[in-house]
């Protein structure tokens, strides 16, 4: 990722810079404390309650003065790196600040985007779901249009037949009604001459 790169440089940027700083504190720390050092031992040398020539006093005081100067610009350097590192460590901390709240920022649309997509998922899931249950309810609606229409075929290609059929069964009815009627007349005379006999023998 882009944004691992750019902390991987800056840390390792500000590592080296600040390795850089130690090292020329140190130096000149060092370098300062020697100058010092010599700037107090030459003091003891050339101190007028010795007997020296006016002549070596004033070189002897040269000297002092100008190693003075260079502890004095070992100090302003010392004080414009230290300003410099300061300002650096400032900088790197506000960019990991930084990149920590735009981790948490892709963090969050990361989140968000995975969000969005489980929705469109559940979405297109149940879309496919509706055209499935669709598409099953459409294929009975069809069953029973084909069942519906053999069922219409079945009876005109047997209409006629059974129309025949059911005048033949009304016709045959009616017979055996009329046929019944003339038993019952048949079965009524009998009766009757049998009470009659009946009758005759009393």
């Amino acid at each position: 990722m882009t944004l691992d790169n750019d902390v991987a440089i800056a840390t390792a940027q500000r590592q080296q810079e600040n390795g850089e700083y130690k090292t020329l504190m140190t130096q000149n720390t060092a370098a300062m404390s020697l100058i010092k050092m010599a700037i107090e031992r030459m003091n003891k040398f050339y101190n007028p309650s010795f007997a020296q020539t006016e002549q070596a006093t004033r070189g002897g005081n040269a000297v002092i003065e100008m190693m003075r100067t260079l502890v004095a610009d070992l100090e302003k350097e010392n004080a414009v790196a230290k300003a410099e590192e300061d300002n650096a460590q400032g900088a790197y901390e506000t960019f990991m600040a930084d990149t920590k709240e735009q981790r948490i920022a892709d963090a969050k649309t990361l989140e968000d985007k995975e969000a969005a997509k489980g929705e469109a998922d559940d979405a297109v899931q149940a879309n496919v779901d509706a055209k499935n249950a669709a598409g099953k309810e459409l294929q009975g609606v069809l069953d029973f249009i084909m069942s519906l229409r053999a069922d219409c075929d079945f009876i005109m290609k047997y209409y006629d037949t059974r129309k025949q059929a059911r005048s033949d069964e009304i016709d045959a009815l009616g017979k055996a009604k009329d046929v019944l009627q003339g038993a019952d007349y048949s079965l009524l005379q009998v009766s009757q001459s049998h009470r009659r006999l009946r009758i005759r023998q009393l």
